[in-house]
């Protein structure tokens, strides 16, 4: 494509419903926090509307405040966790990446610009390091017309750097470059704001800067790799505005300024700048994480929270720091310019009161600079620089305008990783709780935060508290610790039940990591432990009354009306009941990158929570059913859906095949009875089932058997009918599918150790171990096998006349078999 088209979504879509939203079985819809290790983006073009881009998880959380409500609008795009994101200097395309999977590039007026709908990727980059390494950093140009990825090996091959013109829609990229090994890896990429410039880039690496241009006429990518000067730990690098210099920080406190090589200055049209080392300059004792330049100045933020301007020639001009005095990992400006003139106050409307006549000259709007700070110089100049947002360490946010003098604190605090959390059986209510014992109560309502409580936990003793649980009338709340400790607080004012936690066990607690119950009775002000007994692997578990309880073990879920849900490593399934192995009947979506860790419903809401491994937020599902209703309409009755599952489908080879097999076993001889008449029937003993299962395809243990002649006991029936035995066998058998193959059993009797050190199987060995491994083999059945399947291995003793070994000693058995003849016969 060539060009850019608009989408516009059809005009008779309700505002809270989404295209995506009513094909998919979950929905997120809010998320409790944000990942403070990514930094954030403010796309702001008015002071009246604060707008944000955060990245939690795998999700981009595109956040709105007008100063009275709070909108976040979460969108899923990426497979890995989202490290980096960027945006052109209009803020209408942004870009984001994970660790190594893909880069997209998100349109956020699709529409039209006043527009609420969702923003699209409308441009996806799926996997451009290859096998070569993550992907470190990505920015656009500020025309927004070239996207620049770094990543790759650093520490093999070199970091790499690849330009794609991506609104043309290439594949591959424009051009790439290798860096130099040294340099390790890439932290931060920013492209040049000046106009005439914007084509140049720079490129902060670990122990270096590298700057760069893209020619378009050429086609090609340049760099340049300024001297070295004994700098390591580079934090991020920038253009300083209208110069030639550029300033670096590092994690020393330094600063360091780089201007145009005064032996280059001709560079050629489209080329890169050459840049030499001009100076630098010990700012801090602490490490300065990021720097900006805007409006003519230059900004930095460090360790010690505090956050300085300066001007373009490193001149300190203002500095404050925030109350709380923690790390700064982002400073990012709003994309306009600070007013200069502030704007008369309007007559409020309905207002009784004649307002006064004033002159004209004295209905001139007051000038800014009398307002804004004024800097450390002797002629005490304004400091006038728009507004910006600042983002700590521990998470939190703030919106900064120092003309105004104001600080406003958004979004919700992500301070640190979530290591439990429940919701309310009867209320809409959250309460998770963090790594630092943090206990936070959120209204699902209002999707804002209404108490908070700091534990005190042991963190140097496995004092994480690993789960919560409300009690059912949600008068108490139980916090389980990896030390043992329980913690007893009062949700409704979240103070603790007592002034110490339980303790009566040494071992982590943890719902689906134990299989010990303990009930605990509430005297007065005291919680006594009334007994605990052994269980099965333990899930959960819900009182009936005062004195009843039941347990679920892990191969077991709670139902909630016609469905369920449960999680995987990294999905969320919606099942529709009963469980008769429908492929139709569930439907999922990517729920985590990593490993989901937890997952509670809540019915007030009809919606799903769940949290994974590094998560600082807890993600919020709505649950939509209509999808599965869909699914079911068009996948057919009987065994249509179920023959999906099989080579062919139902009108395949292989499904006429078990079809005709079904048959025959009527009319074996073990069936017949003398001349008397067969008569065929579509039934079949729940004897033979077994044996015929694995004749198609499935063969099962003994272990296995038990299993399945138990579920056919339960049907109350002596026979079963085709549709019946073939639900039996998709639902038994393994997750492959398909018989072993002769690299499965190559595998399987060399783990065993039955072979030898030339690769042959030894018969007399493999009888011994199968008889004392596993489920266990008579020694005469092994044997036996052996003698059908090879009968070269005792042939040799007959013909020399020896006697007739007894079955089970193997000494008969001196000979070898070839692995591969032996895996041969075998399948």
């Amino acid at each position: 494509m060539s060009e850019l088209v608009e989408y516009n979504p059809v005009e008779e879509i309700q505002h809270e419903e989404h295209i995506h939203h009513r094909c998919h079985p979950l929905h997120l819809t809010w998320v409790s926090g944000f990942n403070p290790r990514v930094s954030l983006l403010n796309v702001s073009t008015s002071r009246d509307r604060k707008e944000l881009v955060l990245a939690s998880g795998n999700a981009l959380l595109f956040y709105c405040y007008d100063g009275e409500r709070e909108k976040i609008t979460p969108v899923i795009g990426h497979k890995n966790v989202v490290n980096m994101i960027g945006c052109d200097e209009s803020g209408r395309f942004v870009v984001s990446s994970d660790c190594s999977y893909c880069i997209n590039v998100w349109d956020r007026q699709a529409g039209g610009g006043e527009s609420h709908h969702h923003p699209i990727a409308i441009r996806t980059i799926f996997e451009p390091f290859k096998a070569n390494g993550d992907i470190g950093a990505v920015s656009l140009s500020c025309d927004g017309k070239y996207l620049l990825a770094g990543g790759g090996i650093p520490n093999e091959q070199g970091s790499q750097l690849k330009l794609w013109s991506w609104t043309v829609g290439n594949d591959f990229p424009d051009d790439s470059i290798t860096l130099p090994t040294r340099l390790g890896r890439i932290k931060a990429i920013h492209f040049c704001p000046d106009r005439g410039r914007r084509n140049q880039f720079v490129v902060t690496l670990d122990s270096g800067v590298v700057f760069g241009a893209w020619d378009c006429k050429e086609q090609k990518l340049s760099i340049q790799v300024p001297k070295r000067h004994g700098f390591q730990d580079y934090n991020d690098t920038v253009f300083v505005e209208r110069t030639d210099r550029a300033v670096s920080v590092t994690g020393a406190g330094m600063a360091v300024l780089w201007s145009n090589d005064r032996k280059f200055s001709d560079a050629q049209e489209g080329g890169v700048q050459r840049k030499e080392f001009l100076k630098y300059l010990h700012l801090k004792y602490a490490s300065i994480n990021v720097v900006r330049s805007c409006d003519e100045k230059i900004v930095t933020g460090d360790d010690d929270g505090e956050i300085r301007f300066y001007d373009n020639s490193m001149k300190i001009l203002y500095w404050f720091k925030q109350e709380d005095l923690e790390p700064i990992r982002t400073l990012s400006f709003e994309l306009v310019e600070t007013r200069r003139w502030k704007q008369p106050a309007e007559p409020i409307e309905g207002d009784d009161q004649t307002p006064k006549e004033e002159s004209t000259e004295k209905k001139v709007v007051l000038n800014i600079e009398d307002i804004a700070p004024k800097d450390v110089s002797f002629d005490a100049r304004p400091v006038i620089v728009r507004g910006f947002v600042s983002a700590t360490k521990s998470g939190k946010i703030y919106d900064i305008d120092i003309v105004y003098n104001k600080i406003q604190e958004l979004f919700l605090q992500s301070p640190s990783i979530i290591t439990a959390f429940d919701v309310h059986s009867a209320r809409s209510e959250l309460c998770t709780c963090d790594g630092n014992g943090r206990f936070v109560v959120y209204d699902l309502k209002t999707k804002s935060m209404r108490l908070a409580l700091d534990v005190p936990i042991q963190r140097t003793r496995r004092g994480r508290i690993t789960t919560l649980a409300y009690s059912p009338c949600g008068t108490f709340m139980a916090g389980g610790a990896e030390n043992g400790f329980l913690w007893m607080v009062e949700p409704n004012l979240m103070i603790l039940a007592g002034s110490s936690p339980l303790q009566f066990t040494s071992e982590k607690i943890r719902l689906d990591e134990s299989n010990t119950i303990t009930l605990l009775h509430r005297e007065k002000d005291d919680w006594q432990v009334m007994g605990n007994c052994a269980t099965h692997r333990l899930v959960d578990l819900a009182f009936l009354s005062a004195t009843d309880f039941v347990s679920i073990g892990e191969d077991r879920q709670l139902p909630g009306e016609d469905y369920f849900l449960f999680i995987t490593n990294n999905n969320i399934y919606v099942h529709h009941l009963p469980i008769d192995g429908n492929p139709f009947k569930y439907l999922a979506v990517r729920g985590h990158p990593k490993r989901l860790k937890g997952l509670q419903v809540a019915w007030t809401v009809r919606c799903a929570f769940t949290f994974g491994e590094g998560d600082h937020a807890v993600s919020m599902w709505k649950i939509n059913t209509s999808p599965l209703y869909d699914n079911l309409k068009h996948a057919g009755t009987g065994l249509d859906p179920f023959c999906t599952l099989l080579p062919g489908g139902k009108r395949g080879c292989y499904v006429r095949e078990i079809l005709s097999l079904f048959f025959y076993n009527q009319i074996s001889p073990k069936n017949s009875d003398g001349d008397a008449e067969l008569t065929l029937r579509d039934a079949m003993n729940v004897q033979d089932v077994p044996n015929y299962l694995r004749s198609i395809g499935f063969h099962m243990s003994e272990y296995e058997e038990q299993n399945l002649c138990k579920e056919m006991e339960l049907t109350g029936t002596y026979f079963l009918t085709f549709e019946e035995v073939l639900k039996l066998f998709l639902n038994h058998r393994t997750a492959a599918g398909g018989p072993p193959t002769s690299e499965d059993v190559r595998t399987a009797v060399t783990y065993v150790g039955a072979t030898t050190s030339s690769g042959k199987v030894d018969l007399v060995r493999l009888i011994t171990l199968l008889a004392s491994m596993g489920e266990p083999m008579e020694p005469k059945t092994t044997e036996a096998y052996c003698r059908i399947l090879f009968p070269a291995a005792f042939e040799a003793n007959e013909q020399d006349g020896s006697p007739a070994p007894e079955c089970g000693t193997g000494e008969d058995c001196t000979n070898y078999i070839a692995i591969d003849e032996f895996a041969d016969r075998l399948c």
